[in-house]
């Protein structure tokens, strides 16, 4: 895997995300429960991308890359976690990861 500026690349260059892809996600992430909570992807490290949830107040600020409160980092190799990716404009399920 590679982290080329704002895109997140696996084997064979299968792109996953980008900065400002909206996201679904469901499942156990640090002991926290996410049911359905929709966000945005404000920041990519690794196997990890932090995301700014609308509707989640329980988080940090991901090193202020997303509101106070609102953030929180997804590990991409979580098997307790899913991750759909969304187009913005219809809400229609692009990927599912995890």
């Amino acid at each position: 895997m590679a982290v080329e500026g704002a895109i997140i690349y696996f084997g064979g260059g299968m792109q996953l995300f980008n900065i400002g892809d909206r996201v679904r996600i469901s499942g156990v992430q640090d002991d926290i429960f996410f049911e359905n909570k929709i966000g945005t992807v404000k920041e990519i490290i690794n196997f990890v991308i932090g995301v700014e949830f609308d509707d989640f107040r329980e988080g940090h600020c991901c090193f202020r890359d997303c509101k106070p409160r609102r953030g929180w980092y997804i590990a991409l190799n979580n098997p307790k976690i899913l991750i759909q990716k969304q187009y913005e404009e219809d809400n229609q399920l692009l990927l599912n990861f995890g």
